[in-house]
């Protein structure tokens, strides 16, 4: 039950998530906050052409309230976000060169 007050609490006040994830020129920048849920925000206009273009860039879109936690993450060999990371910041490399 804890669980569902919680999630109403976020929606009330708004909510915000973060992308975490490499900068991909002149699609997105790392850091970039949206306003509104994971659910919502990866469903808006706001991501849809980088999505479409890299998925990945998707499971490095993180809630406000794991922020801290995922940034630590990035940076931990053999995590999960860090392998996210440096998976979308090669391939963006290799189709930048291109």
């Amino acid at each position: 039950m804890a669980v569902k007050s919680k999630a109403k609490a976020v929606r009330k006040t708004g909510g915000f998530c973060a992308y975490i994830g490499p900068t991909i020129r002149g699609l997105i920048q790392h850091g970039t906050i949206y306003k509104g849920s994971k659910g919502d925000v990866l469903k808006g206009p706001a991501l849809c052409r980088a999505v479409a273009a890299y998925p990945e860039i998707a499971g490095l879109l993180v809630p406000g309230d794991t922020l801290t936690d995922a940034y630590k993450k990035i940076k931990t060999p053999g995590s999960l976000f860090y392998v996210r990371y440096k998976t979308l910041a090669d391939r963006a490399m290799k189709e930048e060169k291109l």
